[in-house]
Parts: structure tokens; C-alpha cells; sequence
């Protein structure tokens, strides 16, 4: 399985676990290449609770899933101002190479 094919992989599994997910995008680094870099998800779901800022958890390769994970989860708010600048990204995560892997169907909000 490729680090492409991991990614799409771990946001479907994702989805089908918070089905009021509403978008799942995967941001990518120049150091893609790297094994040691992590596949970064952010997801965003109402049923989650806001904190104010965003906050991405890392998670080690397994025998079941080859590749490290950093994954973020926030609430529409918190995905509205962190679009608009106003909340900043964990460390690392850049706008620059974001790829949309899942959008709620009907979705308006930006």
C-alpha cells in the first residue's frame, strides 16, 4: 500500500467511525518522500468540542498500518477560522499542498 493509498485507506475508516464528519483533508509536505513523515489528516466534525486551537496527535507505524499519522480533529468553527488565518495550524502544517479526501455532500460553509 502506497502513502497515497494509506491516506485515502485511514480517512475512510475515519469516516465510517464519525459519520457527522464533514470534510477530511490531508495536508502534504515537501519531505513526502520521507518515511519518517507523517501522513496529516485534519478532520472536521460537529461532534467534536472546540478548544480554541488546533491540536495533532501523532501516531507511530504499526504492522497493520505501515506509515506515522498525525491527526487532527476540530469543529466547524475552528475549520472557518483557521481557513480565515486566525487560528493557526500545528507545526509543520502548511495551506500550500492541502488535498480534499472527503466533503460532505450538501456542505455550503468554505
Amino acid at each position: 500500500m502506497t502513502k497515497d493509498e494509506a491516506a485515502v485507506a485511514l480517512a475512510e475508516r475515519h469516516r465510517n467511525i464519525d459519520t457527522e464528519t464533514l470534510e477530511i483533508v490531508r495536508f502534504l509536505s515537501d519531505d513526502e518522500d520521507d518515511e519518517r513523515e507523517p501522513i496529516k489528516l485534519m478532520e472536521v466534525s460537529p461532534a467534536t468540542i472546540s478548544t480554541g486551537q488546533i491540536d495533532a496527535f501523532t501516531f507511530a507505524a504499526t504492522a497493520d498500518f505501515p506509515y506515522r499519522t498525525s491527526l487532527a480533529v476540530i469543529s466547524p468553527e475552528e475549520w472557518a477560522l483557521a481557513r480565515q488565518g486566525e487560528l493557526p495550524l500545528p507545526n509543520g502544517w502548511t495551506w500550500d499542498r492541502l488535498v480534499p479526501l472527503y466533503r460532505a455532500k450538501n456542505l455550503t460553509h468554505g
